[in-house]
C-alpha cells in the first residue's frame, strides 16, 4: 500500500469515481462521433456556411460532456480524502484546482449546448465567434485552458503516488496528462487552427486513451485492506 494515500479508506468511492471517468471519457467520445457521423458540419469558412450546415442535434455532443470534467473532480475529492495529513496542501490544491478547470469546462458547454442553438434561431452574428468548429472561438479557448487547469490539477495530485509498483504508471499518467493539457493550452495561443487539424486530433486520440488508462490503473488500484499485499 502507498504510505501516503490510503486505499482502504475509501476504496468504494475511489473505484466509483475511476469507473465514472472512464464511462464519461466513452460517453463522450461516443456521442462526438455520432454527431460526426449522422449531420457532420463542414470545416469552418464562414458564418453562412455553418448555419446552412446547422442541424440541433449536432448540439447533442455537450449534454453528457460537463460529465467529463465532473468525474475528474470526483477522482480528486477521493485522492483528497484519502491522503495522509502530511500530502494534504497537495491533494487540497488538486482539488481546488481542479474545480476551477471544472466550471470553466461546464460554463463552455452550457454555451454550446444552450445559448449557441439559441442564437442560430436568432440569426445572431455572435454564433461565429461561439461555435466549436471555428478555431479562434471562444469555445476552444475555454476548452483547452480549462482542461489545462485541469491537468495542473492532476499534476498537482502525482506527489501522492510515490510508491513502486502500480503507483509508478499512475503518477507518470499524472504528470504527461499535466504537462501535455497545459502545452496544448499554450500552443493555442500562438495558433489555435491546430486543434482542429491532424496534430489536434491525434493529441485528442492520445489523451482519451490516456485518461482511459489512468481510470483503469486508479481502478485497478482502489482495492480493499485485505486485498493490499
Amino acid at each position: 500500500m502507498s504510505p501516503n494515500v490510503s486505499v482502504s479508506r475509501n476504496w468504494k468511492w475511489d473505484r466509483c469515481a475511476a469507473a465514472a471517468l472512464f464511462g464519461s471519457v466513452i460517453v463522450t467520445v461516443g456521442a462526438a462521433v455520432l454527431v460526426a457521423v449522422s449531420c457532420p458540419q463542414p470545416p469552418w469558412s464562414s458564418l453562412p456556411t455553418f448555419v446552412a450546415a446547422y442541424r440541433p442535434f449536432q448540439s447533442f455532443i455537450f449534454v453528457p460532456s460537463p460529465v467529463l470534467p465532473l468525474s475528474f473532480v470526483v477522482v480528486l475529492a477521493g485522492f483528497h480524502c484519502g491522503a495522509k495529513p502530511e500530502v494534504k496542501a497537495w491533494s487540497a490544491s488538486a482539488l481546488a484546482v481542479g474545480t476551477v478547470g471544472a466550471a470553466i469546462l461546464c460554463i463552455n458547454y452550457l454555451i454550446q449546448g444552450v445559448w449557441v442553438p439559441s442564437l442560430v434561431k436568432q440569426g445572431s452574428d455572435l454564433v461565429g465567434a461561439l461555435v466549436s468548429t471555428n478555431p479562434g472561438s471562444l469555445f476552444w479557448a475555454l476548452e483547452l485552458f480549462g482542461y489545462g487547469i485541469m491537468g495542473l490539477a492532476m499534476w498537482l495530485a502525482a506527489p501522492l503516488f510515490p510508491g513502486p509498483g502500480i503507483d509508478r504508471p499512475i503518477r507518470w499518467a499524472l504528470v504527461v496528462n499535466g504537462a501535455g493539457s497545459l502545452l496544448a493550452a499554450l500552443a493555442a495561443v500562438f495558433d489555435p487552427r491546430w486543434v482542429l487539424g491532424p496534430l489536434g486530433l491525434a493529441a485528442g486520440l492520445f489523451w482519451n486513451l490516456l485518461i482511459i488508462a489512468l481510470a483503469g490503473l486508479l481502478f485497478r488500484r482502489a482495492r480493499p485492506l485485505t486485498a493490499v499485499k
